[in-house]
């Protein structure tokens, strides 16, 4: 096993296991055609890599490795900060390359990344180390001897790495950089959602009734009628964006997802009522839009540390677990699933723009904040469900993408019909007018919805002893928060002033050692807060801690080497736990005071 091999092994077992599969003779003799094609081989990737220009921050998705000297030659052009994935469709000439000398320097270099075959989870394997936080850009190329063999399957690639990198960013990218946010929220919310039934506990609750989804795409201007007619005999559901048309409209929804953390998300209720409605949401909504639907409101957990902790020291199960994917709207396949709906009818579900580039509904905050434009040149037209083309921008094209996906997965047990006029064609959700599905969902429907909200509203019962069993966990984390900072910003102190007070560096990095281990002790004591600790801003400012060592000049005194960087961990801790314990010491407050 070669070095490249065996960097597969470590990274990305499941790609290696399907290259171990397949001889590497075929892509050999393929490698071999495509530098027997060109004249001078060398000279072809001279001329392409002088014609291409990238910055730093930029992720690159490269159409093909063949024999990889073209993409050594693009490391040594494009910035030490700029990052490289290339996709190879065939995994016969995968194979070819990974067995040669060019693979084996490339994996060593960190700025390269591998995917080969199928465009699956094992493809974008590497996806889970890439850079993310450090992307601010990324960049389709096309190295054209090697598109030309797929040109459909490498653009395919290109929108498949673009729909995986949203996601990846927001899955790691916004947890790190918000994280200390996303914690926040937690536990401002804590008040008013630990005391409040878990999705999972609302299992077939609307056996038998479709699921409307009201998203906030353009065509809802035109949908609102529509729901009028069908609001009583199918359980509505809006997303906030779409809430205030639909309230406008005279129409009171069953239920609103809302799950974005930050401020904005509350625009979405601006002037409206939000009595009636049930919010469902996680722990890390915007805490404006909880209070704004207390005590309506279900929630889901398992993913969020704190609250996971909390459930399981009330002798709660873990909640409910529900996938976002980038957009709430997508949280309606779960929704769907738990509720017992196996039809769904999306509403306003454009994922494109109008001709003339509005992207969202006429009565909409994004129309408020005079957002509701799109620029034009940033789209591609795609088949659309009424339209011959539509126009769908890079971040509404990995939507799309995503929606496919999710339609393809639930096939089984999830029939999707999409009365998006304007909207863009949703694979396997075949567009249908709205009469069609007004004829289809029988009046008899009406009297069964009645019955299943009624239900439903009856099982909303807040737990006042669970709150208050909640707050008091709330301050055991606080006492530990609080000695974590104080040990940690009287060790970075020490550090600052080592000079101060006559002991050399030896001496002053022997007392920041023996400090260092009080510290370690007392985070080490309780397991569980530690992760809680680590979960939140501390998450982002370890990052940068480590990012500052990388990057750092090693000194040629190893002890003051050593001095810095123990300053830089205990001023790293002592950031993010002071984040943490401001929290709860505002929010145990409140709670108490209730």
């Amino acid at each position: 096993m070669n070095d490249a091999s065996q960097s597969l092994a470590n990274r990305q077992p499941a790609l290696l296991d399907r290259l171990e599969r397949v001889s590497p003779v075929e892509g050999e003799r393929v490698i071999a055609s495509l530098r027997n094609r060109s004249l001078n081989w060398e000279s072809l990737i001279d001329r392409w890599v002088r014609g291409l220009q990238f910055k730093g921050g930029d992720a690159i998705a490269l159409s093909g490795v063949g024999d990889g000297s073209h993409i050594i030659k693009l490391l040594d052009t494009i910035p030490k900060d700029a990052f490289l994935f290339c996709g190879e469709l065939d995994v016969s000439v995968a194979k070819a390359f990974l067995e040669s000398e060019n693979a084996s320097r490339l994996f060593s270099d960190d700025r390269f990344f591998f995917g080969a075959g199928e465009l699956d989870d094992a493809f974008f394997e590497s996806m889970e180390r890439f850079p993310v936080l450090d992307v601010v850009n990324a960049e389709p190329l096309i190295f054209a001897p090697i598109y030309q063999l797929n040109e459909d399957g490498y653009s395919r690639f290109f929108v498949e790495f673009a729909r995986r990198l949203e996601y990846w960013r927001k899955l790691f990218g916004t947890n790190v950089v918000s994280s200390g946010d996303w914690q926040g929220n937690t536990i401002s919310n804590t008040k008013f959602l630990i005391g409040a039934p878990d999705l999972g506990e609302f299992e077939k609750a609307f056996e038998g009734l479709p699921l409307v989804l009201v998203s906030a795409g353009p065509s809802l201007d035109e949908s609102l009628d529509f729901l009028k007619s069908v609001a009583n005999r199918s359980a509505v559901v809006t997303v906030n964006s779409s809430y205030r048309a639909v309230r406008n409209a005279g129409i009171i929804p069953h239920f609103v997802l809302a799950a974005d953390p930050f401020e904005d998300t509350a625009k979405g209720f601006d002037g409206v009522a939000c009595d009636e409605t049930i919010l469902i949401c996680p722990f890390i909504v915007c805490p404006t839009v909880v209070e704004l639907f207390y005590p309506r409101m279900i929630t889901w957990s398992a993913d969020n540390l704190l609250a996971s902790y909390l459930r399981l020291k009330l002798g709660l199960p873990l909640g409910t677990r529900v996938l976002e994917q980038g957009t709430v709207s997508a949280c309606a396949f779960d929704l769907a699933r738990i509720f017992g709906c196996t039809e769904m009818i999306l509403v306003g579900q454009d994922l494109a723009v109008s001709p003339t580039g509005q992207s969202h509904a006429t009565d909409s905050f994004y129309s408020d904040m005079n957002w509701n434009k799109a620029n034009l040149d940033n789209c591609r037209p795609f088949p659309g469900n009424t339209l011959k083309t539509v126009l769908v921008e890079e971040k509404l094209l990995v939507y799309l993408k995503t929606f496919e996906q999710l339609v393809a997965e639930c096939g089984s047990w999830l029939n999707v019909r999409n009365t998006s006029r304007l909207g863009a064609k949703i694979e396997g959700a075949p567009y249908q007018e709205f009469e069609a599905i007004q004829i289809a969902l029988a009046e008899s429907l009406e009297n069964k919805l009645s019955d299943a909200y009624r239900d439903f509203h009856n099982k909303l019962k807040q737990s006042e002893a669970r709150r208050e069993a909640a707050n008091e966990e709330l301050k055991s984390l606080e006492a530990y928060t609080r000695k974590v900072c104080g040990l940690s910003l009287r060790l970075g102190i020490s550090l600052e002033t080592k000079g101060l007070d006559g002991k050399n560096d030896s001496q002053a990095l022997e007392k920041a050692l023996s400090s260092r281990e009080e510290l370690i002790g007392h985070l080490e004591s309780h397991e569980d807060f530690h992760s809680i600790l680590k979960d939140g801003a501390l998450k982002y400012e370890l990052l940068q801690y480590s990012r500052e060592i990388r990057s750092s000049e090693i000194e040629r005194d190893v002890v003051n080497q050593q001095i810095n960087e123990l300053k830089s961990y205990s001023w790293a801790l002592a950031e993010g736990s002071f984040k943490l314990l401001s929290d709860l010491r505002s929010n145990i407050e409140d709670c108490a005071d209730r």
